[in-house]
């Protein structure tokens, strides 16, 4: 069942610009929501709501806040009608931003919205130098803290990021966004229970917060406590009954929990919210796949990607349905489509892998398999694949050095209360009777 990977869509910090997350916290170590509940909306809503996180005001935010001496000076107002063009400026806000900082280079707001742009373009070094100019003109805004810390993380500096956080929580102790980013912070770095314990604390702080009941959701079920889990995605969608990733969670929860019409129904009022949702037409495949209709997986996984054509998650999942439907160069290509998109996926290097395999190119399929690995030097699925492809060429000592490897990796990651997948090799590379045979020989499962 591709499931899975839904989880591209949590754990993204309130100044994103955009839905997906991947702090990977998110994007590829899979994550956890945190900032204001606007972004979790309906998606017409969220759109709009991203928007205005995206700059750190709304419409009318900026000439609000620019109070006093900036008032009363002609080009720090002029700024602050720059910012609210380019908060809906797409790809020229940032020069936007740039002509605002110089008419007005106190305007704090203004270096933050700078850094939010900077950021959307991928470009962390220079967003975190305008971050910590908004925070030294405005030492006490919670939201520049985070900023700042959030940047640092995604640059590698961890030790860094968690003192920029814990420093706004010494100024705020009941600061949710603080305990929510920390929260995130302590699963990335494998401390699952502190992650628990903050959104714990969240929790005690405001009770009704969609979010801290949506990723203690998430961290339970990551931790196999399936009925917690599933009370946790019932009360976030309590709270936010529109929010179209929660629903899609619930569905696949109530599943998990036996509660298949239950889940059904969960799935519809997702696909009533956002019809032509990219996210729905993903989760309706991973459902379909999951009941052994992988036609129809397929069939909604290429309206998925009609739709969003840049969805990372709908061209992985749909390389590895061709796969199971006999296509493997319909499966290369849709793997290639999703490394355009993420030169560095994991997933979709290994489909890619697989596919290469499939089509007897066997060197190639090395080389997608070592990149996982490279790239994620703990990943199960890259080391069962390639223990496969060494076998398959006929390598049995280094398909033995691999399997070591492997094992005790599976060891490391069950003593730290980490799924390792419970695939047994037999399972996934055994025996095949044939072309249409589901007997065995398909072992790119393992990426699911």
């Amino acid at each position: 069942m591709i499931v899975g990977k839904l989880e591209q869509y949590v754990l993204f910090p309130c100044f994103r610009m955009t839905r997906v997350l991947a702090v990977v916290l998110c994007a590829s170590a899979g994550g956890l929501l945190f900032c204001g509940s606007s972004v979790a909306e309906s998606s017409s809503s969220a759109s709009a709501a991203s928007e205005k996180e995206t700059n750190g005001y709304t419409a009318s935010t900026p000439e609000r806040r620019v109070q006093g001496t900036e008032k009363s000076s002609a080009s720090c107002y002029e700024a602050t009608q720059l910012m609210e063009k380019a908060s809906s400026a797409g790809s020229e806000a940032k020069s936007l931003y740039k002509d605002a900082i110089k008419k007005c280079p106190t305007l704090s707001e203004a270096h933050y919205g700078l850094g939010m742009a900077l950021r959307n373009e991928g470009n962390n070094v220079e967003a975190l130098a305008s971050f910590q100019e908004a925070g030294t003109l405005k030492p006490d805004d919670a939201s520049y803290l985070l900023a700042i810390g959030m940047t640092e993380h995604d640059l590698g500096r961890s030790e860094d990021a968690r003192d920029s956080i814990e420093r706004l929580l010494q100024r705020d102790p009941n600061s949710t966004r603080a305990l929510q980013t920390l929260a995130v912070f302590s699963e990335a770095q494998g401390n699952r229970a502190q992650a628990l314990e903050y959104l714990e604390r969240a929790k005690g702080i405001d009770s009704s917060g969609f979010l801290t009941w949506f990723n203690l959701a998430v961290l339970y079920e990551r931790a196999g406590q399936q009925e917690a889990a599933l009370f946790a995605y019932q009360r976030a969608v309590q709270i936010e009954p529109r929010n179209v990733d929660a629903l899609l969670y619930l569905a696949r929860s109530l599943r998990t929990n036996g509660k298949i019409e239950e889940g059904k129904q969960a799935f519809a009022r997702a696909a009533e919210v956002a019809p032509g949702d990219a996210r729905v037409q993903v989760a309706l495949g991973s459902i379909l796949d999951g009941d052994g209709e992988s036609a129809h997986a397929e069939l909604a996984l290429r309206r998925a990607v009609e739709a969003d054509p840049k969805n990372l998650m709908a061209w992985v999942n749909l390389s590895l349905i061709q796969l199971d439907n006999h296509s493997p160069s319909d499966a290369a290509d849709s793997a290639r489509e999703a490394l355009r998109i993420e030169k560095n996926d994991v997933r979709a290097h290994g489909a890619l892998g697989w596919a290469m395999m499939e089509l007897g190119k066997l060197d190639q399929a090395g080389e997608s398999f070592e990149r996982a690995l490279e790239i994620s030097p703990r990943s199960v699925p890259a080391l069962v694949s390639l223990v496969a492809l060494r076998e398959r060429q006929g390598n049995k000592e280094r398909a033995e050095v691999l399997r070591e490897t492997l094992n005790q990796v599976r060891a490391e990651r069950a003593a730290a209360g980490e799924s390792v997948g419970s695939e047994t090799e037999a399972e996934l590379f055994g025996p095949d009777d044939g072309e249409n045979s589901d007997n065995g020989a398909r072992g790119w499962r393992i990426w699911r």
